[in-house]
């Protein structure tokens, strides 16, 4: 029980903080994965995706390994399209004596087109390095067989998964056709090219589920995997990763290869790949934003895609490059909660707006930049549903504690806008764990001037005077006395019939410049008092009304300001020496106190330390020298001339 009575003020209000920005983190991060799951962010993940991939491509240079032999406009209008049989024949046949390890034709030859079939069929069936492209399709029933002279392992299909917003990230190895299974193009022209190094492709070691070519394992993708939601993994399908690297690969126009112009060097241990780079073909994809600034288009054609496929295989196979890979769910789960963790936490912590938005746009930064790391290593780390969820729950709990403060800071402000002016009332907030606890300002010592007012013979006045005109003649002696004491930056901390208190500082005045301010302003009230208490009387005497005679003691020194009261009710005030010795002065010798001459009806008198602040150059009477009820010692005091100098 001693310990709970010790448990420092503001405890418990900090432990259900801390739940409640617990508790706000956590559903930040449960909407978003909730989100992700339901594929709400995939498209932000694959531009994302992209846009990391473009900001880390790296160039590889030339391609040493595979060349495209490629058909365009021209080509088509002077050879005609499709091409015939004998056409592509004698295209076949100027290859082959280049001597190049794979040929892949991603030229549809499901028919025969005359003339020169039996030729092509010959040539077919004896030439092992070259393999033709047929197209599977999906379950619209479109289907493109490959030639039947070309058996079942000479064949490599040319489909390509999609992505929602058209764009081809992903390839596919293998895929069903019926009951069998058939490889895909890539894979085909590069397995044939690495027979020579005797790379074949194989089941892994770790896992024989996986296929493993050369150095290269490659884990199907999975329909979650990376950025992907829900999408359709059917086959065997991997991440291409022409988005973000790529070789400069060779073109020969084919009309240079059938007239015996194309350099045979090009052509040489590489694989050829023929295709059309025609649009009035249609065989066009949408590269993403990487592939898009290396190819100067973001179109790309089929014939470059399986290029761009079929030279990564190879890199791959020969360890140059790894397989992009993806975490998982439950790795992806941990990495979004940790940046969801830490934007709770900036959000729960910083209170500054400029470090706030500092640290969001640093979260921001740190994700994508881990993110295009990652990318750097073969990592496809997600990188928009970290961003979402930290940004999520940073501006929850952020928001929550925002606008909490913003109700504690106009409940403070209403707290002292009767008494302070607004830029103490703005140092107390943003000083308020030092200056606030449990709801109320804690007590803290600072250096003031105080002044003191009373009205003398008050009790002689208001036994004359009709109760409701003793307080008009009071209250409108106060309201002008409250408006002086706030015009000069003081606090009228109470009333106390027809007595005033005010302070002139606050716990922002830490300077000798600042007390010798407060203390400045405090006699320039008081001698406004003067004033105000001469036009006062003048208005008195036209009612009738008794005149006013103030006495006013002012004392500066340290106070000390706080909360008294209960929770029910409570009165922010100053306690101490000082505001007792203003009073003493107010008082002494009040039964003797002449308001003629240069008093004017308001009799000031200022404590030595007062008179040390105000510095020299007024000419302040010394009263006396003499003790005041409550202290022991001697203390200089002053009379106030009517005025003070500039």
């Amino acid at each position: 029980m001693a310990e709970a009575a010790e448990a420092p003020p503001g405890t418990t209000g900090r432990l259900r903080e801390a739940g409640w920005a617990a508790g706000l983190t956590v559903a930040a991060a449960l909407l978003v994965v909730l989100a992700a799951r339901l594929g709400l962010i995939e498209a932000l993940e694959l531009a994302a995706y992209d846009r990391l991939g473009a900001a880390v491509f790296r160039d590889l240079g030339a391609e040493r390994r595979v060349v495209l032999v490629t058909v365009d406009e021209p080509a088509i209008a002077a050879l005609g399209w499709p091409l015939t049989d004998a056409q592509v024949a004698d295209l076949l046949s100027r290859l082959l004596d280049a001597r190049p390890r794979s040929i892949g034709l991603d030229v549809y030859r499901d028919r025969p087109r005359p003339p020169g079939t039996e030729r092509l069929d010959r040539l077919l069936a004896t030439s092992p390095e070259v393999t033709v492209a047929m197209f599977v399709g999906d379950q619209s029933g479109k289907r493109v067989p490959p030639p039947a002279a070309l058996g079942p392992d000479r064949a490599g299909f040319a489909d390509m998964p999609v992505d929602p917003d058209a764009v081809v990230r992903r390839g596919l190895l293998y895929r069903e056709d019926g009951p069998a299974s058939v490889t895909g193009l890539a894979l085909r022209i590069a397995a044939t090219y690495l027979v020579r190094d005797g790379i074949a492709p194989r089941p892994d070691a770790g896992n024989p589920e996986h296929l493993a070519l050369g150095r290269a394992s490659y884990r199907p993708l999975e329909r979650d995997d990376g950025g992907y939601a829900r999408m359709d993994a059917g086959g065997y399908q991997f991440l291409l990763d022409y988005g973000r690297r790529q070789s400069r690969i060779p073109s020969l126009p084919i009309g240079d290869v059938l007239a015996g112009r194309a350099d045979p060097a090009l052509i040489r241990d590489r694989a050829v790949l023929v295709g059309v780079v025609a649009p009035s073909q249609r065989d066009v994809f949408q590269a993403p934003a990487g592939a898009a600034s290396w190819l100067g288009r973001r179109e790309i054609y089929g014939v470059e895609l399986q290029a761009a496929a079929a030279a990564q295989l190879l890199r791959q196979a020969h360890g140059e490059t790894q397989p992009t890979l993806t975490p998982g769910a439950p790795v992806e789960t941990a990495w979004l909660a940790g940046w969801c963790v830490l934007g709770g936490l900036a959000g729960a912590l910083l209170t500054s707006p400029a470090l706030l938005l500092a640290a969001l746009a640093a979260g921001l930064a740190s994700v994508a930049a881990a993110g295009g790391f990652a990318l750097l290593l073969d990592w496809w780390l997600p990188v928009a549903a970290p961003m979402l969820g930290g940004a999520l729950a940073f501006a929850a709990v952020a928001g929550r504690r925002l606008a909490i403060e913003y109700r504690q800071k106009a409940e403070l402000q209403r707290m002292f806008a009767r008494f302070v002016d607004p830029g103490v009332a703005e140092f107390l907030w943003r000083q308020r764990a030092v200056y606030l606890a449990g709801g109320r300002p804690r007590p803290v010592r600072f250096e003031a001037t105080v002044l003191m007012s009373d009205l003398a013979g008050f009790s002689t006045v208001s036994e004359k005077m009709d109760p409701a005109a003793v307080m008009d003649w009071v209250g409108t002696y106060m309201d002008s006395m409250t408006d002086l004491v706030i015009d000069r930056g003081g606090m009228v901390e109470k009333f106390a019939g027809d007595g005033l208190l005010a302070v002139f500082g606050s716990p922002a005045d830490t300077t000798e410049a600042a007390a010798a301010r407060n203390a400045r302003n405090a006699v320039e009230c008081a001698l406004a008092m003067r004033r105000a208490v001469q036009s006062l009387n003048e208005q008195y005497r036209a009612r009738d009304w008794p005149e006013l005679r103030v006495r006013v003691g002012i004392h500066s020194g340290p106070v000390v300001g706080g909360a008294v009261g209960s929770e029910r009710r409570s009165q922010y005030t100053v306690l101490g020496d000082t505001p007792n010795v203003a009073a003493r002065l107010e008082g002494v010798e009040k039964q003797r106190v002449e308001f003629g001459g240069s008093d004017a009806g308001c009799r000031i008198l200022i404590s030595g330390a007062t008179h040390a602040l105000i510095g020299p150059g007024h000419d302040c009477e010394k009263f006396a020298e003499t003790t005041v009820r409550g202290r022991s010692e001697v203390i200089a005091i002053y009379r106030l001339p009517a005025a003070m100098p500039p």
